[in-house]
């Protein structure tokens, strides 16, 4: 999938589960996603359910 210049990858890796790759168009991460702390907010949900979230 890609959109807003991020391309994202979701596959079943065996022995791993599900993987989530992201890459960025710019290879750099735009400084509006970056929180004052240095991370990025990352948030997964299936099917509408939050199932993941981190700061």
């Amino acid at each position: 999938m890609e959109t807003g210049g991020t391309q994202v990858y979701a596959y079943w890796k065996r022995g791993e589960g599900l993987v989530v790759s992201v890459h960025l168009d710019t290879g750099e991460v735009p400084s509006d996603l970056i929180s004052p702390a240095g991370t990025i907010t990352l948030r997964i949900t299936v099917n509408g359910e939050e199932i993941f979230l981190a700061d």
